[in-house]
C-alpha cells in the first residue's frame, strides 16, 4: 500500500494515516492533490497534518491551496495554514493575510498570532501600519509578537531594497 493510499484509508490506522499524511509532504509537487483532499475533507486530526505537510512543502500549489484554508472555520486550521504561508516566504498571501487579520476582532488569539508570525516571516514593507495597529489594541503581553514582526518586515523590506 503506498502513501497516499494509507493516508486516504478512512480502515487504516489513525497514527499509521497521520504518520502518511506528513510524510506525503516530504514528496513534493506529485503528492498535492491528495493533500489538498485531506486538508478539505476530513476529520482535524488528518485535515492538521495535511496542513502541516503542505507548509513544510515547498510547491507553488501548496501555497495555493494554503491560502484557501487560511480562511477556515477551524482556528488550527487557519492557524497551521497561516504558519505554512509564512514558511513559504509567500509574498503574494499578504493582501490574504491582512485581510485576514483585519477580520479577526473576534477572540481567536492562536489565528491573530499565526498570521502575525507569518507576516513577519514573510517581511512586506505592506504590514509594519497594519501590524502596529494591531499592537495597539492587543493586551500588552502580546506586543513583543507584534513588535517582532514588524521588525522582521521593516528590515526585510531594507535588506531587500538595498540588495537590488
Amino acid at each position: 500500500m503506498g502513501l497516499e493510499s494509507l493516508a486516504l484509508d478512512d480502515g487504516a490506522d489513525l497514527s499509521n494515516r497521520v504518520m502518511a499524511t506528513r510524510a506525503l509532504g516530504q514528496l513534493g509537487p506529485g503528492s498535492q492533490g491528495t493533500l489538498e483532499t485531506l486538508a478539505d475533507g476530513n476529520p482535524s486530526t488528518f485535515a492538521l497534518a495535511a496542513v502541516r505537510a503542505l507548509g513544510s512543502s515547498s510547491t507553488p500549489a501548496a501555497a495555493s491551496v494554503l491560502r484557501r484554508l487560511v480562511n477556515s472555520n477551524e482556528p488550527a486550521i487557519a492557524s497551521w495554514a497561516a504558519d505554512g504561508l509564512g514558511k513559504l516566504g509567500t509574498r503574494e498571501a499578504v493582501p490574504s493575510l491582512l485581510a485576514l487579520l483585519a477580520l479577526l476582532a473576534h477572540d481567536e488569539w492562536m489565528v491573530r498570532g499565526a498570521v502575525v508570525s507569518a507576516l513577519g516571516r514573510i517581511g512586506d514593507e505592506r504590514t509594519v501600519e497594519p501590524l502596529l495597529e494591531l499592537r495597539g489594541r492587543e493586551p500588552s503581553r502580546r506586543w513583543l509578537a507584534v513588535t517582532r514582526a514588524v521588525w522582521r518586515s521593516r528590515s526585510t523590506h531594507r535588506s531587500r531594497g538595498s540588495g537590488g
